[in-house]
């Protein structure tokens, strides 16, 4: 038997669902007192990035009113504010990266350039152009001191030292030659310049500054009859210090810039000696004329002063083929196998440096009481169709250095 539904509940039940009565439940519904607000920054304040801590900006006064007239006022700019505090502001997009153009610009002082020609000055004068240089640069010792308790051997540098300037140049500033003839005479000259790093407009771009340079050593090419580079002679200075510094940037005019250096071939000389056949001599071995140098060192200024000593001059290796060479014979048997070697049997003369006409001279090694000391023949391999040559070794006690004529030197 069915049990009756009671209407009247559900009649109820119906008419508090509609007009929302119903209480929901509990949790689901927000409550106001409850709820987190998030933090509105304030106008003209950066948003806070997200994952940083935030403040609540405190409210502003109430604006006054305005007149109910007056027209609507234009809004203020918005200005940047500093951040509140505790929010981390983000840094400004990076500037873009500075074009070819501009970076080249900023530094054109910096660039590093090639030296057409290196400059000669000496007293103030400019000499002449260099075919190369190097040296004259400052550098120490290193001490090392005994090892202490620590076990640890301290170090320190001792005085200051200056390289050797060493450079290559030919014949052409009668000035140069003649410093350098004084130096072979014994009666060296302390003397200051340059040398200056050109760039191909003639502009110095550097410059090496020396002082109180001693010429300490003189190498004199090799001579070939069968050569044909140029020669250069190659001069080493000794100065007490030097000092670099940036070039002056003004084109040098005058003498090195009019000049025009004259070819001097290894081909071109002649040799030169009393009692003998020299004219057929085909070959002088290289040969240096050194200036002992002895070094005082002076302790307030940490340098070492240069003061010259003797005077070294080398033998002479002298080729010619064997067809001329019975004068030479005839002096070494005399000199050297029969002892007739007394300073009356020693001989004069000299090495002539010629200009591609072989008419002018560019100047000339006086060779002063030389002795003959070895003559041997040069390997020579049968059928090999060369010519058989003889090898004279020579000494010499004095030297001269002789600049050519004033119309053979520019």
């Amino acid at each position: 038997m069915t049990r009756p539904v009671d209407v009247s509940f559900v009649v109820a039940a119906a008419i508090l669902g509609l007009t929302g009565f119903v209480r929901p439940a509990v949790g689901q519904v927000p409550d106001p007192a409850t709820t987190p607000r998030l933090a509105v920054p304030a106008r003209g304040v950066a948003a806070p990035l997200p994952g940083q801590p935030t403040t609540a900006p405190t409210a502003a006064a109430p604006a006054a009113a305005a007149p109910a007239a007056a027209a609507p006022a234009e809004p203020a700019p918005v200005s940047a504010a500093p951040p509140p505090s505790g929010v981390t502001q983000v840094p400004p997009a990076a500037a873009p990266p500075a074009t070819a153009s501009s970076s080249q610009a900023a530094t054109a002082d910096k660039r590093s350039y090639a030296a057409g020609k290196f400059g000669l000055v000496l007293e103030g004068t400019q000499l002449g152009w260099l075919k190369s240089v190097e040296g004259g640069t400052a550098s120490s010792e290193v001490v090392v001191e005994k090892v202490g308790p620590d076990r640890i051997s301290a170090k320190h540098i001792a005085g200051v030292k200056y390289k050797d300037i060493s450079f290559e140049t030919d014949l052409q500033s009668k000035q140069l030659i003649d410093w350098i003839a004084a130096s072979w005479k014994g009666n060296p000259a302390r003397k200051s310049g340059s040398v200056q790093a050109m760039d191909y407009d003639n502009k110095p771009v550097s410059e090496l500054e020396f002082f109180n340079a001693l010429v300490t050593e003189t190498t004199m090419p090799a001579l070939d009859g069968a050569g044909k580079d140029p020669l250069h002679i190659t001069v080493n200075l000794s100065p007490e210090y030097t000092r670099a510094k940036a070039g002056s940037g003004a084109k040098v005019s005058g003498s090195p810039s009019n000049q025009t250096q004259k070819k001097w071939l290894p081909s071109n000389f002649r040799f030169e000696m009393a009692g003998l056949d020299a004219s057929r001599v085909n070959k002088i071995d290289a040969f240096t004329v050194k200036q002992v140098v002895a070094e005082n060192p002076v302790g307030e200024a940490r340098d070492y002063q240069k003061e010259p000593s003797a005077v070294e001059f080398p033998n002479l290796r002298i080729t010619l083929p064997a067809s001329y060479a019975s004068t030479w014979v005839n002096w070494h048997d005399d000199f050297v196998v029969k002892g007739n070697s007394g300073t009356a049997q020693e001989r004069n003369g000299a090495i002539v440096y010629l200009d591609p006409s072989r008419k002018v001279e560019l100047g000339r090694v006086n060779l002063m009481n030389c002795g003959i000391f070895a003559l041997d023949r040069l390997k020579t391999e049968a059928n090999s169709e060369s010519i058989v040559r003889m090898v004279a070794d020579l000494y010499c006690e004095r030297m001269e250095l002789v600049p050519g004529s004033a119309s053979s030197l520019n």
